[in-house]
């Protein structure tokens, strides 16, 4: 599965993964996930 992580959920992830719903969490840790983050360029 590919996920696209928006810059703060990517922060939150670390930060502070509480504010992270928990089946958003478990999808994001499962081996087989592939993690994207998008970035905004100016």
């Amino acid at each position: 599965m590919k996920l696209l992580l928006d810059t703060h959920t990517f922060i939150w992830w670390d930060r502070e993964p509480d504010r992270i719903p928990a089946t958003t969490l478990m999808l994001m840790q499962q081996a087989d996930t592939q993690l994207l983050v998008s970035s905004v360029g100016t």
